[in-house]
């Protein structure tokens, strides 16, 4: 079920209502976990009890609380991952299929829904709970947490020990602030099928642009970059807004991205839940940026690698994370630089070019994002750079 469908409003509907004349306490939380199962196997029921056994391993694994079991659940979810979204991709560039691999027609086959967002909270909850930062479930608040179906499509990536406090305090129907949840639904309704799906029509040229002009492609890497802010915070909007429904105030993904002063600062307003969790368990835990300065672009470069792998199985999406790597890698050594010198003489003018500035570069980075293939979005920048 796609948050703009009908089925998904009669749905939402019914679960909301059946969850507030649930009594409280554990039925209201059998009945979540239970809506979240069904909602899961309704995409495609052979899936599901894949992801209920792994969701075992790791409620299991992180109570046992031993390196060797905690280490194999790790592994198993990051396989499940790995097998079912990139294998075909790693095949083909094993293989020497490079125009495979350069491509975003390799055969992937049926993927579990929210394969990518459910391996990233796991992961979150053996590790925290492994590094002491979260005290391990029981089975059914765990079961909750991991099926809570408004962010199992399109996130945000919840963290444990938020959700579960949230959980703990069982607020009442009169508490709910349903206006508020109304008016993020809409709001996100809103975005997606009338901005997004609008832009998207404008954004065309990028799915072709050998035949398109330098001009057109400009065109459509402006109106591309709106559509996707707007389709990916659309959803967002809608997920908080039925998280509120059902008690739980689920994180904010998305902060006024553009016209930020820095790509660093585009980040923590970008897909924020994303952007945390690859701070968190993976760029900290490799030395962060309290190293040595190769190390630092090394780390900058392979967790932005990383983060566009998540994205999608291609090289084109490798190559945007790379941009975007690049990018904070080039922001690290000017910041380094200046160091706590005052700013320039100009401080607005500087302000104001260097909000332009993150835009553009942000703007050209959605040309690996948007085009069929790697090749495809080099053909785009040259003639958008004037090269052909």
């Amino acid at each position: 079920m796609i948050f703009n469908t009908w089925s998904f409003a009669l749905f939402m509907c019914l679960v909301c209502a059946g969850f507030w004349i649930s009594p409280s306490g554990r039925w209201r939380q059998g009945f979540l976990a239970a809506s979240g199962v069904f909602f899961f196997g309704y995409a495609y029921p052979p899936f599901l009890p894949l992801l209920l056994a792994v969701t075992l391993l790791t409620w299991w694994a992180a109570r046992e609380a031993g390196r060797g079991r905690w280490m194999v659940a790790l592994a198993g979810c990051v396989g499940v991952l790995a097998w079912f979204k990139y294998r075909h991709f790693f095949g083909a560039m094993a293989g020497g299929d490079w125009e495979a691999a350069y491509s975003k027609k390799i055969p992937m086959g049926l993927v579990p829904l929210g394969i990518s967002f459910f391996t990233f909270e796991f992961v979150h909850y053996l590790v925290d709970v492994r590094m002491g930062r979260a005290a391990a479930g029981r089975l059914g608040p765990y079961m909750t947490f991991i099926f809570f179906f408004p962010s199992m499509v399109s996130g945000p990536i919840k963290r444990w020990q938020f959700f579960e406090a949230q959980r703990q305090q069982a607020l009442a129907a009169g508490d709910v602030p349903w206006t508020e949840a109304g008016w993020r639904i809409a709001q996100g309704l809103f975005k997606k099928l009338v901005l997004a799906d609008t832009f998207a029509l404008l954004a065309k040229a990028l799915a072709d642009p050998a035949a398109a002009s330098a001009g057109d492609l400009w065109k459509a890497t402006f109106a591309y970059a709106v559509q996707i802010l707007f389709d990916f915070s659309g959803y967002s909007d809608i997920a908080i807004g039925c998280g509120l429904l059902l008690g739980y105030r689920l994180p904010e993904n998305f902060n006024f991205p553009y016209g930020r002063r820095n790509i660093s600062e585009f980040w923590r307003n970008w897909h924020m839940s994303l952007s945390s969790w690859i701070r968190d368990y993976l760029f900290i835990p490799l030395g962060g940026s309290r190293t040595s300065r190769g190390r630092v672009i090394f780390n900058l470069a392979f967790v932005m690698a990383v983060c566009g792998l998540w994205h999608g199985a291609g090289l084109n999406f490798v190559a945007w994370g790379l941009w975007h790597g690049a990018g904070l890698v080039a922001w690290h050594a000017f910041r380094t630089w200046r160091g706590g010198r005052a700013p320039w003489p100009g401080a607005m003018v500087w302000d104001g070019l260097s909000r332009v500035a993150t835009f553009l570069f942000v703007c050209v980075g959605w040309v690996f994002f948007a085009a069929p293939s790697l090749q495809a979005a080099f053909v785009a920048l040259s003639k958008m750079g004037g090269l052909r």
